[in-house]
């Protein structure tokens, strides 16, 4: 239904109001779902136009197709504007949107680890009360175990164990982050040798990479 939109390398202002007018039909739930939609595709394409029309359609939704009793739907376009914050590495503004996904979100679990990933990079790896609370409450959510989600953790427990002077275990988790960054960007070893069906390739703003270099 989207698929020439999409295929546009840039949507001009009609563009924007073709998508609107496709909408015209649908029941609001909808008209969520399918801005969320279009809105991924978008930041996966990423570009500075690209996401400026994301973050144009994300709020048009939030204006016009908030009147529903259902929040998950308006979870979906919360986690979009965390995603293209976070695309744009506005962090405080990507944490305050992702904030907003947790509150309405009654589906998906791993709120606390997206929630933990953005206090890290908006705070500049600096520990906080907040950053390890978010750690523990995200112990207790399932994950893959992927080197994204895990660097992260990895990070926060190196933070925590500095705060609180435990200098030998703090030294143990910063090898196992200096390891995670050797190993991390050899993803094909995980695919041919252990034949793992998930691409689990270490993919992190660089300032993740200069951060465990320099400790």
């Amino acid at each position: 239904m989207y698929d020439d939109l999409l295929s546009l390398k840039e949507w001009k202002s009609e563009n924007t109001a073709d998508f609107y007018n496709r909408l015209n039909d649908l029941f609001d739930e909808e008209k969520c779902e399918a801005t969320a939609r279009v809105a991924n595709a978008l930041i996966k394409k990423g570009g500075a136009k690209n996401l400026g029309i994301a973050e144009t359609i994300l709020f048009n939704a939030i204006n016009n197709y908030f009147n529903i009793e259902d929040t998950n739907y308006k979870a979906k376009i919360y986690f979009c504007l965390g995603k293209l914050y976070e695309a744009r590495e506005e962090y405080s503004e990507s944490f305050n949107y992702y904030e907003k996904y947790a509150l309405n979100n009654s589906i998906h679990e791993g709120t606390n680890s997206i929630l933990l990933r953005i206090i890290i990079l908006r705070d500049n790896f600096k520990y906080s009360d907040e950053l390890e609370k978010l750690f523990f409450r995200s112990a207790s959510e399932y994950n893959l175990g992927l080197r994204n989600d895990r660097i992260y953790e990895d990070i926060a427990e190196y933070l925590i164990l500095i705060n609180e002077n435990k200098l030998q275990k703090a030294e143990e988790k910063k090898k196992d982050l200096k390891a995670l960054v050797k190993y991390g960007q050899l993803p094909l070893l995980d695919v041919i040798i252990r034949k793992d069906s998930v691409f689990n390739a270490l993919t992190v703003p660089q300032k993740v990479i200069d951060f465990i270099n320099k400790i």
